[in-house]
């Protein structure tokens, strides 16, 4: 690869627009104008010998070593990700809303009324439903009807009566 720069030149005292960089740097309050950071960057990169296609290769070898060292990911095992991302494939792997015991907060006739998860249910079509002490709702209304917080389901009634 030809070299486009030259080493130990500087662009600021030899470039035809002195005085506009001299402005610049003012203006920017930088020591380079625009251009001598960008000459100083390609001879940078040119110093490393490299063709982009090299430093391309270079950066796939360093990514491919550091995941060969990665073991955990947020104190989970990568197997385990990989078990449970083979699962979501084949629609398995469900995300619930919240723990069985928790309290959550159910509108009914414009009023959040508190009421405990029992349990959650599955069905064949992959559908979810969600048994509180009061009822029956689908996962699905977590957010719209059910709500995980008290403030949450008053905020939501407050935007309905908007």
């Amino acid at each position: 690869m030809d070299r486009l720069t030259k080493p130990d030149f500087t662009i600021c005292t030899t470039c035809r627009a002195h005085d506009r960089c001299e402005i610049e740097r003012r203006a920017n309050n930088t020591t380079k104008c625009r251009e001598a950071q960008i000459y100083e960057r390609l001879a940078a990169y040119e110093d490393t010998g490299l063709t982009p296609e090299e430093i391309q290769q270079m950066k796939l070898v360093l990514a491919g070593e550091t995941i060969a060292r990665l073991t955990e990911i947020n104190d989970v095992s990568v197997s385990r990700i990989a078990a449970l991302a083979n699962a979501d494939k084949d629609s398995r792997v469900v995300i619930l809303p919240c723990h069985v015991g928790d309290i959550v907060y159910d509108i009914e006739d414009g009023t959040p009324y508190a009421t405990r998860v029992v349990s959650f249910v599955m069905f064949k079509d992959g559908s979810v439903s969600c048994k509180t002490v009061s009822s029956f709702p689908d996962v699905a209304s977590f957010g719209t009807r059910i709500f995980l917080t008290l403030a949450d389901a008053e905020e939501a009634l407050a935007k309905e009566k908007k």
